[in-house]
């Protein structure tokens, strides 16, 4: 059973918080949502609630609009504002277009209470040139808001491109050191985190595999970068710059200040007074309800989340379910996260509609507010009322009314957005926390990263790989796995590790990667293993490969080229930019390429995967080759992987347990001809014995000792 799934049950599979935020809440009922699926599920969430830091906090207070949101909010717009470009079309920009559209559009409002003077003088002339002059302003007006929209949705999607880039880079570091690189001792605060034998620093564990940690998970942290980072960066823009049809808040703010001084001129000082007042009550009310709206979007998003992410798994999951028949299984299980997502929903509508209403009283009664307010000046003689001419008393009434409904729509449109901003709430929330528990990727290091005088060291260190009186835990637990680890391979002496299923292969595996630590059983500290290659391939006869039992055939990797596949992973040195480029146009120069043609027959021939060449004539044309080949050909072809990069040490859990036994042979023996040092993990009584001059075996008392290769 995975350590991170403390109870066998239909939810093993679930994100680890999404019951949580789909509780009693969401559903409005009396007995909790997940009680009568989940058996002991009131347990099992406390444990959750333990276990995940995104959930550590109540899903009812992590959407608000507080300080906390305000920092993380400003951590995430510093991220879209990296560039000069950025900064010049939010701060300059935006503003002055903002800025026409107000004086365009303050123009446009008064032309009507012209024309009223007009039709009352009875002036013909006068009245087409009036028309004339209003329909002018409002071409203006209507090319200044296009160009105000269209200038929001550029931004915006400038601003995922920063922010999405950010989180990958931290996401998908490929700077990170090992535990071997970077040992801590108990006591010690790396990154602001008390580092301890159990919980080493996030800082030293790829993100990646990080946060499928219990206490680092995230809940879908892929459809936070994809699908939130983008209604973050829509809702935001919005808020700001507003949208084709309706302001935002910076054009509200100025509506605001101009108008205020209008209805001041013209009304005198009750007016501004009255409208203050009355706006102020409804913002209070509408801001108070915006954070009671919130969490509800919170909790939506995070069971959305988990039944689009379910969805998906039932698709990778098809031939295996049509093998078995588990069809109406799966159909129940979609059937209550469905469920949880209508009453999640149910909830947002519900908590809206008060809100909503809210809004709307506030813009009806606008109207009436702006014509008590005119009147009072008309009938008590403030602001400029004194005149007696009915042309010019038409057209004060018209612009003053037509000043203070504008001064009324500005608070309106404030209000307006509260919806948006629970929404921006719901969205900074999650970003944030998914922008918090990744640790920031460092440069330098002496795993990623190689140059000549570091692989001149490593060809004069005889030991490939050293581990020395280590004790292998499991991480967050303590639990302990194997103890007393003595392991040191040098250039050329090829081991192998024999072990039952469960005795903890794959878990040494993960601690000579540096994804697990190793205690030292004396001092409680973290032990160093000495890896001194570079864990990603840099060149030949250089750094280490990892191959797991899984193969690892990505299909986006040059459209499913077998190139690309079997130069996989590429260099991951310099700049993520430089790094694109060099993947993208190979230089002559350049220590890694692709095979050529020739060169894929030759490495499937070595692999025993000849048998390929007359069914797929052009090798390099798109394909899904995880569909196309068996499990053991797709493991062989990760050994053509291998034999390409022929790195100076490759890491085997059990990479040929699929394929057949002389092709599996015949793949060892060239990696081994090849120079290539191997250290394979495997079952007891495995046919690839005879190839190892060294055997190791995990006894039954956790112990990793020498065994003869006939007792094997």
């Amino acid at each position: 059973m995975p350590v991170d799934a403390p109870e066998a049950g239909p939810s093993r599979s679930i994100p680890i918080d999404w019951q949580e935020a789909a509780g009693t809440e969401a559903s409005g009922d009396s007995e909790p949502f997940h009680s009568n699926i989940f058996p002991h599920s009131d347990q099992k969430l406390r444990w959750e609630r333990r276990a995940t830091p995104d959930s550590s906090l109540n899903p009812s207070r992590q959407a608000r609009v507080d300080l906390l949101f305000w920092r993380r909010f400003r951590r995430l717009l510093s991220v879209c504002l990296q560039r000069h470009y950025d900064r010049w079309l939010l701060g300059l920009a935006l503003p002055v277009l903002i800025a026409l559209c107000l004086l365009s559009s303050y123009r446009l409002l008064l032309a009507p209470g012209r024309i009223y003077a007009t039709l009352v003088d009875g002036s013909s002339a006068r009245f087409r040139m009036e028309l004339a002059r209003l329909f002018e302003l409002a071409l203006l007006v209507a090319v200044l808001r296009t160009l105000r929209g269209t200038l929001g949705e550029w931004m915006a999607n400038r601003w995922r491109w920063h922010l999405t880039r950010h989180l990958h880079a931290r996401y998908l570091s490929p700077t990170l050191t090992d535990f071997a690189m970077d040992a801590a001792r108990p006591g010690e605060r790396v990154n602001g985190r008390l580092a301890s034998p159990y919980h080493p620093s996030p800082a030293t564990v790829p993100p990646l595999y990080l946060l499928t940690r219990p206490t680092h998970r995230i809940e879908n942290p892929d459809q936070r970068m994809v699908t939130e980072v983008r209604l973050f960066c829509q809702t935001c823009l919005a808020l700001l710059a507003g949208t084709t049809g309706s302001g935002g808040l910076l054009e509200g703010a100025a509506t605001l200040a101009w108008y205020s001084v209008a209805a001041a001129y013209r009304t005198g000082w009750r007016g501004v007074v009255v409208v203050y007042g009355w706006s102020a009550l409804s913002i209070a009310a509408s801001w108070m309800l915006a954070n009671i709206t919130a969490p509800a979007i919170y909790r939506q998003e995070v069971v959305e989340s988990s039944f689009r992410y379910h969805h998906v798994h039932v698709r990778d999951r098809a031939e295996a379910m049509s093998m078995l028949g588990a069809g109406a299984d799966e159909w129940r299980h979609l059937n209550r996260l469905l469920l949880r997502v209508v009453r999640a929903a149910a909830t947002v509508i519900r908590r809206h509609a008060p809100m909503n209403a809210a809004n709307h009283c506030f813009a009806y009664l606008a109207p009436l507010t702006a014509y008590a307010i005119v009147g009072a000046a008309l009938f008590y003689g403030d602001g400029a009322t004194t005149t007696s001419a009915a042309a010019e008393r038409a057209e004060w009434i018209s612009q003053t009314a037509s000043v203070l409904i504008q001064l009324l729509y500005a608070f309106t449109t404030l209000i307006h957005h509260d919806a948006q901003l629970s929404e921006l709430a719901a969205y900074v929330s999650r970003l944030g926390g998914l922008h918090e528990a990744l640790p920031r990727s460092r440069r330098g290091g002496c795993v990623m990263t190689s140059d000549a005088n570091e692989l001149e060291t490593v060809e004069r260190s005889p030991p490939l790989l050293q581990v020395q009186e280590a004790d292998l835990v499991v991480p967050d637990t303590g639990l302990l796995l194997l103890r007393q680890i003595d392991l040191r391979i040098i250039r050329g002496a090829h081991t192998l590790i024999l072990g039952r299923s469960g005795s903890g292969k794959t878990s040494l595996m993960r601690a000579l990667r540096g994804l697990w630590p190793l205690q030292h059983p004396r001092t409680a500290g973290v032990c160093a293993c000495r890896l001194p290659l570079p864990t990603t391939v840099a060149g030949a006869a250089s750094g280490v490969l990892f191959l797991g039992a899984e193969p690892d055939l990505p299909v986006d990797v040059m459209d499913g080229a077998l190139a690309g596949l079997i130069a996989y992973p590429s260099p991951t040195t310099g700049t993520p930019d430089e790094h694109s480029a060099r993947v993208s146009k190979v230089s002559p120069a350049s220590s890694w390429r692709l095979p050529t043609e020739v060169e894929m027959q030759q490495l499937l021939q070595r692999v025993g995967l000849a048998r390929l060449l007359p069914r797929y004539p052009q090798l390099n044309g798109p394909r899904d080759w995880s569909a196309a080949l068996s499990h053991g050909e797709q493991q062989l072809l990760c050994m053509a992987r291998l034999l390409w990069h022929q790195p100076a040490l490759a890491v085997l859990d059990e990479a040929l347990r699929g394929a057949d036994s002389d092709a599996a042979a015949e793949a060892l023996s060239s990696a081994m001809q090849c120079g290539i040092t191997v250290l394979y993990l495997s079952e007891p009584h495995t046919s690839l014995s005879p190839l190892f001059p060294r055997h190791l075996m995990i006894t039954d008392d956790q112990r990793l000792l020498p065994v003869e290769p006939a007792r094997a």
